[in-house]
Formats: structure tokens, C-alpha cells, sequence
């Protein structure tokens, strides 16, 4: 499979799980238009992935942008229960291309 198409179908997945995310979320969890302070960082699964500024399962989140893989934009909405959870809308771009 072609690196930019798998890059694009990993993106479009990760957009579509968090479009159901925040909408599953938006009962429980109250909208709003920054992203909380207790989750802006850098996020990673693992300390090498952490470590590593091109790693796939790397997420840098500020206030209102995310960067991960090769792919950052502004965030749209963040839905939060303030605990442990957190639910995004972005609009990501990468290579010329955008999507939600």
C-alpha cells in the first residue's frame, strides 16, 4: 500500500473515531472550545515513541492545536469530564490535503 494512502486511512480513522467520541461524549462531558489544561502536552504510548518527533503514536496538544505523525491543525471542540477524558474535533492538514 502506498505510505501517503496508509497515512491519509490512519488520519481519517483517527477522525472518524473522534468525531463518535465526542459525540458519545457530549452528555457526559461538557463542550468546550480549548482543550483543558491537565491534558496540553506531549502524549506517546511508550518513552522511546515520547522521545521520538516523528513517531506515529506521538500527539503533541496545546490549547488549540494538535500535531501528531505528519498532520496538525486547530481544534474545533474539546469535550472533557475534567478527569480522565478527552474528546476532539479537528480540522487536520498534512501534504496539501485537510480533513476533519
Amino acid at each position: 500500500m502506498d505510505v501517503d494512502l496508509k497515512k491519509e486511512l490512519v488520519v481519517h480513522h483517527v477522525a472518524i473515531l473522534l468525531s463518535l467520541l465526542i459525540a458519545s461524549a457530549a452528555n457526559a462531558a461538557e463542550l468546550r472550545d480549548a482543550v483543558p489544561e491537565q491534558f496540553q502536552g506531549t502524549w506517546a504510548r511508550s518513552v522511546a515513541e515520547y522521545s521520538a518527533r516523528a513517531a506515529e503514536n506521538r500527539f503533541v496538544i496545546s490549547e488549540k492545536r494538535i500535531a501528531f505523525w505528519e498532520s496538525h491543525g486547530p481544534v474545533l471542540t474539546a469535550a472533557s469530564d475534567l478527569e480522565l477524558e478527552l474528546e476532539l474535533i479537528v480540522e487536520l492538514s498534512a501534504e496539501g490535503h485537510t480533513w476533519l
